[in-house]
């Protein structure tokens, strides 16, 4: 039952020895014992003749008894004192179980009990503003305040399978910068983590860090202005669930990044230049790479003829916006027709199908564009494309130029 504490409480007893008191009925100007309320607790005092006895009993309205459950303090050291004659009986307020305030209107500690699943705390205000109330104010008034200085903790106590009392949780109030006007603070929580305290997450003036391999698991959705890191930890994610960019670092070497195609309708195009000239500006294919470690696959296919005597044309990739040939060096970036097409009249069945590729680092992911240049042996006129709605030209066909992107 309830620990009671009524005012003017008070009976006589002549009950003799150091067992429970039977109750004799209330003294005058008082109440009797049966205002605590049978079966509950409540502190006591009794006096008899020059002796004196304060504790903690049960009051039983059956026989009008109180119990000396406890014995605080007793002319006795400590003990139940024996009773005889008539001896006085009332409710007290011990010097043990009171709450006061220090010198400094402080109360030092408090500790609450309950033996219930009801509130153990219960503050109530009944102010009507919309500023907060009630207010808790937990305050470390040090005298030399420092960067990294705990302060208020909540912490969640319970006990283990071997009756032992265990912290399995707090929150921590701490200062991270403790500079006059530019003060920072942050929240700590600490969980039980295998037997030991371990800070899981942190929640600063700027991020909610997760930390010692504490992970984050959303039963929802996650909306968010834009996230950071490569996402090569990332597992498990359907890919009909996946929306935006995903990082190219996460992509297996060899993925598509991008494929940039042109095929212009242009006419039959006639060159006779012995140096090196753009073939056509129509060829022109611009690419901005995905990303500056990835390889760029540049790859080319046209109709070409020429007259009597045309010779040999020859073909190169350069790039234009870097004014630079384009792997000039390896063999297929620079081919060579090798055509000595004789009585070459624009016939359809007098011309050559040509492919050129070459593969080039991206290097940056700098907008470039790229173009097919060519040269004759010699003065003769070559010629190259076709276009489709002119069956009398050269080759029926449109050229193609197309580059594909491909990750590191």
């Amino acid at each position: 039952m309830a620990l009671i504490v009524k005012d003017r409480v008070k009976e006589t007893t002549t009950t003799t020895g150091t067992g429970t008191v039977t109750l004799a009925g209330a003294s005058a100007g008082f109440q009797s014992f049966a205002a605590i309320g049978d079966g509950n607790t409540t502190y006591y005092a009794i006096t008899s003749g020059n002796d004196y006895e304060v504790g903690l009993g049960t009051y039983t309205s059956s026989g009008t008894t109180l119990s000396r459950t406890t014995v605080l303090e007793s002319s006795n050291s400590g003990s139940a004192i024996t009773l005889s004659g008539t001896s006085d009986v009332f409710c007290t307020y011990p010097a043990e179980k009171a709450l006061y305030l220090n010198g400094s209107d402080v109360l030092e500690s408090l500790s609450i009990g309950n033996t219930t699943t009801g509130d153990s705390l219960d503050i109530t205000t009944t102010e009507d503003s919309s500023d907060a109330a009630p207010v808790i104010c937990l305050k470390r008034n040090s005298s030399s305040p420092t960067d990294g200085d705990y302060l208020g903790q909540i912490k969640f106590k319970g006990e283990n399978d071997a009756d032992q009392e265990v912290v399995y949780a707090k929150i921590t109030g701490k200062i991270s910068d403790a500079s006059d006007t530019t003060e920072d603070g942050l929240i700590e929580f600490t969980i039980k983590d295998g037997g030991s305290n371990t800070i899981a997450a942190r929640l600063t003036n700027s991020a909610l860090k997760l930390i010692n391999s504490t992970a984050l698991e959303v039963d929802g959705s996650v909306t968010a202005t834009s996230f950071s890191g490569d996402g090569s930890a990332l597992t498990s994610i359907p890919a009909a669930n996946l929306t935006g960019d995903v990082p190219i670092a996460s992509f297996p070497t060899g993925t598509i990044l991008q494929v940039v195609t042109n095929t212009p309708d242009t006419g039959v195009v006639n060159t006779t230049n012995t140096a090196w000239a753009n073939l056509d500006g129509d060829l022109y294919t611009a690419i901005t790479p995905k990303a500056s470690d990835s390889t760029l696959i540049l790859e080319a296919v046209f109709v070409f003829g020429g007259n009597n005597n045309t010779g040999i044309s020859y073909h190169k990739f350069y790039d234009i916006t870097s004014a630079a040939d384009v792997n000039l060096s390896t063999a297929g970036s620079r081919q060579s027709g090798h055509t000595c097409v004789r009585n070459q009249d624009y016939d359809a069945n007098d011309c050559v199908m040509v492919t050129m590729m070459t593969t080039v680092s991206a290097a940056s992911t700098t907008a470039r564009t790229y173009s097919i240049y060519n040269r004759c042996e010699n003065g003769t006129q070559a010629s190259y494309f076709g276009n489709p709605s002119n069956t009398s030209a050269l080759g029926y066909a449109k050229p193609t130029f197309k580059i594909t992107e491909v990750s590191a």
